[in-house]
């Protein structure tokens, strides 16, 4: 069986207890090692099989390089947020670029008050994955949420 490939050695722990970031192969990890109750994925691309863990797959789908994703983002911002705030445990990936992990990490830093605006949470998400990094479009609608 081919190896998953990821852009990621490990995966992060991007709010202490409660949220982690990792890559498409980071999943078993996750729930494993890090106790994560929910895996997030926001591949829009993603075509679900039925396979999935029912009760640790949740798919928020953000498409990649495009305008206007607000709602989106938004959606998995506050689902994310609301969870976390109950208690869960929540892992979140995307595919190997890192974009939408990065948009929604931001977001949920500033929606769980580790971060005021947009600059500071992209600051510790850097300090945290140096390789990160939003595409333009989806900065964009990151910053029409979160003027």
């Amino acid at each position: 069986m081919p190896k998953v490939k990821t852009a990621w050695n490990s995966c992060k722990q991007l709010v202490e207890g409660k949220v982690w970031i990792g890559g498409l192969g980071d999943m078993t990890s996750l729930i494993e090692k890090e106790h994560c109750q929910v895996i997030v994925d926001l591949r829009a691309e993603k075509v679900l099989t039925g396979k999935e863990h029912p009760l640790h797959y949740v798919q928020i789908p953000i498409a990649a390089d495009t305008e206007n994703q607000q709602q989106r983002i938004r959606q998995a911002v506050d689902w994310i947020g609301e969870m976390a705030e109950t208690g869960y445990r929540l892992g979140l990936h995307c595919s190997e670029d890192r974009s939408r992990t990065a948009c929604v990490a931001t977001g949920v830093l500033i929606r769980l008050g580790c971060a005021a605006t947009i600059h500071e949470a992209q600051k510790k998400l850097h300090n945290l994955w140096p390789d990160c990094g939003t595409d333009v479009k989806l900065l964009a609608s990151l910053h029409d949420l979160y003027p």
